[in-house]
């Protein structure tokens, strides 16, 4: 993420401050790489806080949930536990995928012959990762992909794309001194590195969308304790 995509969001003479950012990551290496990376592209010492002019860096608290994926709703929210979720997930869900399965026989026998394993609509997601690893050239780890598949999916916003490694996306709340003061929101998405973040046009709303009418729309998707 460029630091000046965000630059009129942060002002530069003041450094990190614990009660108006907190920055969050799973418990994986590569998340707690990316998480110090961002960090450092954010709040980069000023003033005396300089130790080095040719290396800007100061440190900055990371925070995680450590093992317990459990009781971070945020970042894994399939790993909450939630037991409306585990119903549709083995119910209705499974209804679903057998519909699917029977409409486009053709297509999952075809993957199969082609991957040499049985392949259905439970674990056709699966081959997604395929191209990750012939685009990296590494083993698959654990990506982040399926969340952000999960969370376009569930404001519909999901396009015929496949999510890459890195993509982003930033939930911004605006203050509209204009219309008195009320509270708007934009959703922005990365998926390359070539180009800053583009806005995405929220469903039903107008953009930027009044963070009543946002609630609203979603209100269906959203987890209540």
């Amino acid at each position: 993420m460029r630091r000046n995509c965000l630059d009129p969001f942060f002002d530069r003479e003041k450094v990190f401050q614990q009660k108006k950012y907190s920055c969050n990551h799973l418990i994986k290496e590569r998340t707690l790489e990316s998480a110090q990376a961002v960090a450092a592209s954010l709040f980069p010492p000023t003033g005396n806080r300089v130790r080095n002019a040719s290396f800007l860096w100061q440190p900055t608290p990371i925070h995680s949930h450590g093992i317990d994926r459990a009781q971070d709703m945020i970042l894994r929210p399939k790993a909450s536990g939630c037991p409306r979720y585990k119903r549709l997930n083995t119910t209705d869900r499974v209804k679903s995928v057998h519909q699917i399965e029977k409409n486009y026989a053709d297509f999952f026998k075809y993957l199969s012959n082609m991957t040499g394993n049985e392949i259905n609509g439970l674990n056709v997601a699966h081959l997604f990762e395929l191209g990750i690893e012939i685009k990296n050239g590494l083993p698959q780890p654990d990506w982040h992909d399926d969340g952000l598949f999960a969370l376009l999916s569930a404001l519909g916003l999901l396009g015929d794309e496949m999510i890459p490694t890195a993509a982003v996306i930033l939930f911004e709340i605006h203050r509209n001194h204009s219309i008195d003061k009320c509270l708007t929101v934009q959703i922005l998405y990365r998926n390359t590195t070539k180009y800053p973040p583009y806005l995405m046009e929220i469903p039903k709303c107008s953009n930027p969308c009044p963070l009543k009418d946002f609630l609203k729309i979603y209100e269906p998707m959203r987890v209540s304790q």
